[in-house]
């Protein structure tokens, strides 16, 4: 198996945030993407999923379900990598 940190892209250059950037494989054979703005107050997401269930329609809260998923998601793969972000 790979190591879980080289599936994650992270840039803490002189911004005043760390960006850090994922794409998942889902069941149904989507690719899903999850941005990460961090810095020591406030983690801000950011998936695809998110234009979509702004602009309301059919299928907003099944949208809604799997972009809380996809965040869990992201953080417990995070967390089994063992990197340290903000």
């Amino acid at each position: 198996m790979q190591n879980l940190a080289s599936f994650i892209e992270y840039t803490d250059g002189n911004k005043p945030y760390t960006h850090t950037f994922m794409r998942m494989q889902m069941d149904n054979g989507k690719i899903e993407e999850v941005d990460m703005f961090a810095n020591d107050k406030v983690r801000k997401y950011k998936t695809r999923l998110d234009d979509s269930i702004r602009e309301g329609g059919k299928g907003s809260v099944t949208k809604k379900k799997m972009r809380i998923e996809l965040i869990n998601a992201f953080e417990a793969l995070l967390k089994a990598s063992g990197l340290h972000i903000a």
